[in-house]
């Protein structure tokens, strides 16, 4: 529950210079708690990811990957879009220092797609499938 004494814990991270959010619970549904550093970053490289590009009105128009737009293309083309997105969406997160190392797979008709994020607070994998 966000309270004037969660409110004050969260905005904590201000005064350090850390990232500091609330905890999304994408399972669940549900926000609750904070994360600070390269979990808060990696939550929100995620969210940008999970989210298609252009369909919600609340986003500006360089938020989001738009991958739906993929669906029936093939292997090297998704691909190649799918990386150039992915490292647009990932770089609008201001702690970002870069995107690399991207490695493809296809299973089906989905494609997969991982790649390393290095940021201020440290390295993680970020996901995607089209």
């Amino acid at each position: 529950m966000l309270t004037p004494e969660t409110l004050d814990e969260t905005q904590a991270g201000a005064d350090t210079g850390a990232l500091t959010t609330f905890r999304l619970d994408l399972e669940k549904g549900r926000i609750g708690g904070t994360l600070d550093g390269r979990e808060a970053v990696r939550q929100a490289v995620q969210k940008c990811l999970m989210t298609e590009r252009n369909g919600f009105l609340v986003y500006g128009d360089d938020y989001g990957l738009a991958s739906k737009r993929l669906v029936g293309s093939d292997f090297l083309y998704a691909s190649s879009e799918l990386k150039r997105g992915m490292e647009e969406a990932i770089r609008l997160c201001p702690e970002v220092v870069s995107v690399g190392d991207f490695e493809f797979r296809q299973e089906g008709d989905a494609l997969f797609a991982t790649c390393r994020v290095s940021t201020n607070y440290g390295d993680f994998e970020a996901e995607v499938s089209a």
